[in-house]
């Protein structure tokens, strides 16, 4: 057992000073003051009142040793209620009074939204995220290509071409995008260099997913293709002769959606299944979430499905045209005119404010923090 007061040698340190707690998703980060030469312990529970001498009576008590601001707290109960104390020591001495506690409830992310710096003639239509250093890549119209650590500072990188560019995926490797009249593109370090490669095909790609070992894009007339390493790529039969407009990998399987309703599933990229939602309008996004399959499109439409065979109609509660749909801790689908809908089961659906009105067109996430890209430049964050 730790005790907060154990040590030989050494001193105690003052209580520290400047304690935060930021609250955010399934998580909490603390910063303090710190000061050279000090080791801190932090302490939480979820109860009232936490102290570095109690910690072991509340519930869910934990200390964490030698920490340094900030410190994330993580593997948090959202609308659990915790609270945190810290306290310091000199050498190996033993522990000194703990910071007042704070208590702190973290809460599902996406419920708030802060906008980024404009991102001047970014006209932008997708977004990726990875475990990479440059977490987030956004590609837009005119070979437009945005790179960024964080999802708040972004920096525009050169393409090398003046096609517009849809679609966006990472392997965790290698970032492939795709675009106008076949234009398909590959950066092996997080967008920030581009080289081109053949796709072979000349239609317009709206889409492009990694899942398993294997790129797949798609789009105008049906046209799917796959490649295992972003350069050469292989024509797919799709089966059908519409328009791809979005597609995803979820739930071990490649989703491709698109025109009067067209949705395509895989197992492993060669063989599609045409599983079309009869009376449907145009579909944009797919993604797999609360146990289901998930597809959004025009005029505020999604539809859930727990096979991926059969879909039900959901309501909304919107009638503008939804771009893309994401799933982090929640599902959060975008679109036109600032559009943002949130839901924790694909069925009910609550609008958001985007805080802009223009067309939010990509969402991703990447340890909880939602990314929004849209156009003008527009760029959202929710943590």
């Amino acid at each position: 057992m730790l005790l907060a007061g154990c040590g030989g040698k050494g001193d105690s340190s003052p209580a520290p000073t400047g304690f935060k707690v930021e609250t955010l998703d399934g998580r909490v980060t603390l910063t303090w003051d710190a000061v050279a030469g000090v080791e801190y312990w932090a302490f939480y529970a979820a109860a009232d009142g936490v102290t570095p001498n109690n910690w072991t009576q509340l519930s869910g008590g934990r200390a964490v040793v030698n920490v340094t601001s900030p410190y994330v707290v993580t593997g948090l109960v959202n609308g659990t209620k915790y609270s945190f104390s810290l306290n310091g020591r000199v050498g190996g001495g033993p522990g000194g009074p703990g910071v007042a506690a704070v208590s702190a409830t973290p809460r599902l992310a996406g419920g708030a939204w802060a906008a980024g710096a404009t991102l001047a003639g970014a006209e932008l239509n997708a977004v990726t995220s990875s475990a990479l250093t440059v977490a987030y890549v956004a590609v837009g119209n005119g070979g437009a290509v945005q790179s960024s650590v964080d999802g708040l500072t972004w920096v525009a990188r050169a393409s090398g071409t003046t096609a517009d560019l849809y679609s966006v995926a990472t392997n965790g490797t290698l970032t492939v995008a795709v675009g106008k009249a076949g234009a398909a593109l590959n950066s092996a370090n997080s967008g920030e260099t581009w080289a081109s490669a053949n796709s072979t095909a000349t239609q317009d790609l709206r889409t492009v997913v990694f899942g398993g070992t294997t790129f797949i894009a798609a789009g105008a007339g049906g046209v799917v293709l796959g490649s295992a390493d972003g350069v050469t790529w292989t024509t797919r039969a799709s089966g059908v002769t519409t328009d791809i407009l979005g597609g995803a990998y979820v739930n071990s399987t490649y989703v491709l959606v698109g025109a009067g309703g067209t949705v395509l599933t895989s197992i492993d990229g060669v063989t599609w299944n045409n599983r079309t939602i009869a009376g449907a309008g145009n579909l944009n996004g797919a993604a797999y979430g609360a146990a289901q399959y998930i597809v959004v499109g025009d005029n505020g439409a999604a539809y859930t499905s727990a096979d991926g065979i059969t879909f039900t109609a959901a309501t909304t509660g919107v009638t503008q045209k939804l771009n893309s749909v994401f799933t982090g801790s929640q599902l959060i689908a975008v679109g036109e005119a600032g559009t943002i809908l949130n839901s924790t089961d694909g069925k009910t659906w609550a609008k958001v404010s985007a805080g802009v009105s223009t067309s939010l067109t990509g969402i991703t996430a990447r340890n909880a923090v939602y990314v929004i890209v849209g156009r003008g430049g527009v760029n959202l964050t929710s943590k």
